[in-house]
């Protein structure tokens, strides 16, 4: 008696420190972004390159060296196109990097990117030599720091010289700054690194994961979205990658009355007599639209679930009545959208694929109390064929890219 009596006070202990674990890799790394004006001025990015291997049934890399060797399909490895802009040079860098930046490519697990460029900032999560990488940096220059009491390494020039250019210094493998010859420096925290050119982001960085200052995990709107586009009562698959748009990206306001003020944002689809027939003759499909009460913040997500790829929109606001209105117009909208302004074609872009379901709900947030429109678009994974076919080769209707 007395040892069950004891296992279920150590089991109420317990309880609390598990609830309070975060479910998604997704919520930890926000845990590392700082809720400021800068990170909240432009898209977050994350990718889950294990997520990709899993999907695709690819079994993970031993190296980039091997990789290479097995000479893969780019194609039928698009969703790893999502990663930092870094990752755009990561045929050309993958042989160096080792020697150069003192890991390798595989050893990334996720990434999660904020900040305009060029003060991108890339918080690299993986399975890292912290050694290695400390032994590669020293033998360029590098030299260990502390940043806000976070270790770090920094360039010969110090920690706040990240921004200076110099062509002459570019490296190969230096994925943390492939193009402009860069010392970035970057923080060296437990599985993770992150790197950017600017002091200030990394001092920010510094204090949120010490909770010396708020993250974006502790907001209220970009925790909900986090947990909608993760919860584990709706998904039991892997989130491959997520844009978290700020409003003020997504909620520009559009006058369908006037064309010359369409131009500013819709000229690179259309061109001005395009435009003038969109004010004269609006398509039935805006004509139709109801009411989508205005949101906080939006998502636009890439899931795996089993044999199913899931494109996932969430709009976050303050009330669950809110998101009640806006669930079935966001999908309705999803279902008639088209291609017409580059086409003028008005077919809905989903009747291209028949076998893609279009489904809405409501999730609210025990934790912040926000809730989220969700609309989930799901589509059956193509085969490798049918994704490296060429669009006169593919059956009709099966979608070749996430």
């Amino acid at each position: 008696m007395k040892k069950l009596v004891l296992l279920i006070v150590m089991l109420l202990f317990a309880l609390p420190a598990v609830a309070q674990e975060n479910v998604s890799p997704l919520l930890d790394l926000l845990a590392l972004v700082p809720d400021n004006s800068t990170s909240r001025g432009d898209i977050i990015s994350y990718q889950d390159l294990r997520a990709v291997e899993n999907a695709i049934d690819l079994p993970r890399p031993e190296s980039g060296v091997a990789f290479l060797a097995s000479r893969p399909s780019l194609m039928f490895t698009q969703r790893w196109l999502g990663m930092p802009p870094q990752v755009s040079y990561a045929r050309n860098l993958m042989e160096e990097m080792p020697a150069t930046v003192g890991f390798d490519f595989f050893d990334i697990n996720r990434t999660l990117t904020f900040a305009a460029p060029p003060e991108t900032t890339v918080i690299w999560s993986g399975d890292f030599d912290l050694d290695a990488i400390a032994e590669a940096h020293e033998a360029r220059g590098f030299q260990a720091s502390e940043i806000n009491g976070v270790p770090a390494l920094c360039g010969a020039d110090g920690c706040d010289s990240g921004t200076a250019v110099s062509p002459s210094n570019i490296e190969r493998g230096n994925l943390f700054d492939p193009a402009l010859g860069r010392q970035v420096p970057f923080l060296t925290l437990p599985e993770t690194l992150v790197s950017s050119p600017r002091l200030e982001l990394l001092e920010a960085v510094a204090d949120a994961s010490q909770g010396n200052d708020s993250s974006l995990l502790d907001a209220r709107d970009y925790r909900t979205l986090a947990e909608a586009i993760t919860d584990p009562a709706a998904y039991s698959g892997e989130l491959v990658s997520a844009l978290l748009l700020p409003t003020d990206l997504v909620l520009e306001a559009l006058d369908f009355s006037d064309a010359a003020s369409l131009m500013p944002l819709l000229g690179q689809f259309a061109t001005p007599e395009q435009l003038e027939t969109l004010v004269n003759n609006p398509p039935d499909f805006i004509a139709d639209y109801g009411t989508l009460p205005v949101y906080r913040l939006a998502a636009i997500a890439d899931r795996q679930e089993g044999e199913w790829q899931v494109a996932v929109v969430a709009l976050v606001y303050n009330s669950a009545e809110d998101a009640e209105i806006a669930a079935p117009e966001l999908a309705q909208r999803l279902e008639t959208f088209s291609g017409f302004l580059r086409t003028q074609d008005d077919e809905p872009f989903l009747s291209r694929f028949p076998s893609a379901t279009v489904e809405s709900r409501v999730y609210t947030s025990d934790e912040t109390g926000f809730s989220a429109a969700i609309v989930e678009v799901r589509y059956p994974m193509p085969s490798q064929e049918e994704e490296q076919a060429t669009p006169d080769q593919s059956s009709e209707g099966a979608p070749r890219f996430p």
